[in-house]
């Protein structure tokens, strides 16, 4: 983490910005904090932003780049409307932002209980997404870290290795569905939650009908 468990780098790390491109950073994550104001750093303990924080970065910079790129501004837009739609959004924290066996995993302090889905289909969307670049839809790969990457990033990575060898560390496939399936407990059984995902294929520019 960049701010709070290792200061020291951080201090490292803003001294060697150039005093315009920090104006430029922190101009951007105040307007990015204005209109999500979940994406702000705060003291897990009180839940307040610490008073020398200064906006050279915010929790979004925990996504990797390729999922912020591609689909961040989406989730954040989604987030948002279901946190006002059950009077959330001041209450709203997040507690972490990270990738974990290829999939986004976003944990929170609490949340509507309709979160829930919408979490689901953003962590679906997620496993189909280039980590690096953003393409979509990728493919699942294994190269003793399991993470989704498009063709040409993978290949870019291991440029030493052969066709065999790229598709041997290809662990999943790009196909992905009209609707995605989960299983959660709900009083001691076992519930299937069906999301139809061309709501969300559209919000990140992908026409599921259209290719299909």
């Amino acid at each position: 983490m960049r701010y709070g468990e290792n200061g020291k780098l951080e201090k490292r790390f803003k001294s060697r910005l150039p005093r315009k491109t920090k104006k430029e950073i922190q101009k951007k994550n105040r307007c990015l904090c204005q209109r999500y104001p979940f994406l702000l750093p705060r003291n897990v303990w009180t839940g307040k932003v610490p008073k020398d924080y200064n906006y050279l970065w915010t929790r979004a910079d925990e996504f990797p780049v390729g999922w912020w790129n591609r689909f961040g501004f989406a989730l954040c837009e989604d987030l948002k409307d279901v946190l006002i739609r059950n009077n959330y959004l001041d209450k709203f924290r997040i507690a972490q932002i990270k990738e974990k066996y290829g999939s986004l995993c976003l944990y929170d302090f609490g949340s509507p209980a309709e979160w829930q889905e919408h979490m689901m289909a953003w962590e679906y969307i997620s496993e189909y997404t280039c980590i690096n670049c953003g393409a979509f839809p990728a493919s699942m790969r294994d190269d003793g870290w399991i993470s989704p990457y498009c063709d040409s990033c993978f290949k870019k990575m291991h440029f030493h290795a052969t066709p065999k060898e790229i598709k041997y560390m290809t662990s999943g496939n790009d196909q992905i569905e009209e609707y995605c399936t989960y299983h959660v407990w709900k009083n001691n059984e076992k519930t299937e939650i069906k999301i139809d995902m061309k709501p969300y294929y559209k919000l990140i520019g992908y026409d599921w009908l259209k290719e299909h």
